[in-house]
């Protein structure tokens, strides 16, 4: 399990060191696996090498956030293109179409749910902190 779980974070590994990390909305099909998958593969190898390797620990802990950065196609899309709008318009001067509006909101989710698997990631080191 550990060997096929190590696999699937390397792989997507390989896909965030092609990914801008200064972008929000990244679509869900440049992905190795399916979310759910590259979630339990993290979890997995966190909770059997993470407080043995510190030196991979933060890049799990990264990679499990930042995997909320991946969204639908079509949401990262509307990101992309109300990110686009925005960084050739003024909201202050010129009103901004309801896909920006709409784009925000995605964004805003993204965010929370960042902050979610922050939470989440940081419950499992405290318990494995205190199972050693």
């Amino acid at each position: 399990m550990l060997t096929i779980a190590t696999r699937i974070v390397s792989e997507y590994g390989n896909i965030l060191n092609q990914t801008d990390s200064g972008l929000y909305g990244h679509p869900d099909s440049c992905l190795p696996y399916e979310k759910s998958r590259i979630q339990e593969a993290i979890l997995t190898v966190f909770e059997q090498l993470g407080q043995l390797r510190p030196d991979i620990r933060h890049g799990l802990i990264h990679g499990f956030v930042y995997l909320c950065q991946f969204v639908p196609d079509q949401d990262a899309a509307l990101i992309a293109q109300g990110q686009d709008w925005l960084s050739q318009n003024n909201p202050a001067h010129t009103p901004a179409p309801g896909f920006v509006s709409e784009s925000l909101k995605l964004i805003n989710q993204i965010k929370a749910n960042m902050e979610s698997a922050m939470e989440e990631i940081n419950l499992l080191e405290q318990k494995l902190t205190a199972d050693s």
